[in-house]
């Protein structure tokens, strides 16, 4: 590996993706930075998806695993936490094609990278004051024809623990891991009962001490489209939903869940990191604990609607 050119395995994970899969791969092959190797783990497809990356694999560095996570558990799943497992389990592979000094790039079937996406959160990581490091970038939101809808809103408050503990900043299709980071998420293993596996990445990592990196850098389009198993969170209507969320119940599972598996690596977090763990790991979460860990979301009615809930018992 040169110092100007490091190498970046690129971890995508495929479920019928055949519609707009060419373009996602054209978007990869068009990078300016051409050091990559594709890793497509696919989850049972029974569309043309594995012919597209076959093809795509003729003329560009690729590695496919066909169904290599089904199991009768796995089919069990919701999509999200399916989705995550194939994430996770591909990420733990000891065949992977990693050398120490390799970066991960995580990539999502169907959106379209913007020609500098690697260069640019590279570029960023390389002059980032700790090499134990996680990017994320934004993105242009688009139709699953490609009309532009919005933007994604660059962060309000800083990233790092006390927000990865209750928001999820870090979207898998922007993520960059250095070397150091990506040893760590492989080392950790497969986490058991996750929903989202950027959230997960994101509360780790942070939990372990990295510095998280969130630019507001547009490095790719996002696309929206009634298979997305987690839309981009924009508008009224999203705003709700995740108000619906926090108050029925199902945020505060997620949370129990992250928190549930992060307990599982107690000699390798922070001392923060623990204390927190400790604090919010009571089922539902104590609103006096909730406040105490000063955790936050980017939007602060957000984050008191979650001491609210709290208060409630909802969490």
């Amino acid at each position: 590996m040169s110092v100007c050119s490091p190498s970046v395995l690129i971890v995508m994970c495929t479920y019928n993706g055949a519609r707009w899969l060419p373009e996602q791969l054209a978007s990869i092959a068009g990078q300016t930075h051409k050091n990559w190797t594709l890793v497509v783990s696919d989850d049972g497809s029974t569309d043309n998806t594995c012919n597209i990356v076959r093809t795509f694999g003729e003329t560009y560095p690729v590695i496919l695993y066909e169904a290599a996570n089904q199991n009768g558990e796995t089919r069990s799943l919701a999509p999200s936490q399916r989705a995550a497992r194939n994430y996770m389990q591909t990420l733990s592979r000891p065949d992977l094609p990693l050398s120490p000094n390799s970066y991960l790039a995580l990539s999502d079937q169907d959106d379209v990278w913007y020609p500098d996406k690697l260069a640019h959160g590279l570029g960023v990581l390389a002059s980032a004051e700790n090499q134990f490091a996680l990017y994320g970038g934004q993105s242009r939101h688009i139709d699953q024809d490609g009309r532009v809808l919005a933007h994604s809103h660059p962060l309000r408050r800083g990233a790092g623990l006390r927000n990865a503990l209750v928001q999820n900043v870090i979207s898998g299709h922007s993520a960059i891991l250095t070397p150091q980071a990506t040893t760590q998420v492989r080392d950790a293993g497969v986490p058991v009962g996750i929903w989202y596996h950027d959230w997960w990445i994101y509360l780790l990592l942070s939990a372990m001490g990295a510095q998280v990196i969130v630019d507001d850098h547009v490095g790719l389009d996002y696309r929206q489209h009634a298979g997305n198993v987690m839309g981009a969170g924009r508008g009224h209507a999203a705003r709700l939903r995740r108000l619906r969320q926090i108050f029925n119940g199902a945020f505060g599972h997620w949370i129990h869940a992250n928190l549930t598996a992060l307990n599982r690596h107690q000699h390798s977090l922070t001392p923060q990191a623990r204390t927190s763990c400790a604090a919010l790991k009571t089922s539902p979460i104590r609103a006096q604990a909730l406040w105490r860990s000063k955790a936050y979301r980017q939007n602060p009615i957000e984050t008191m609607c979650l001491l609210l809930a709290a208060t409630m018992r909802k969490l």
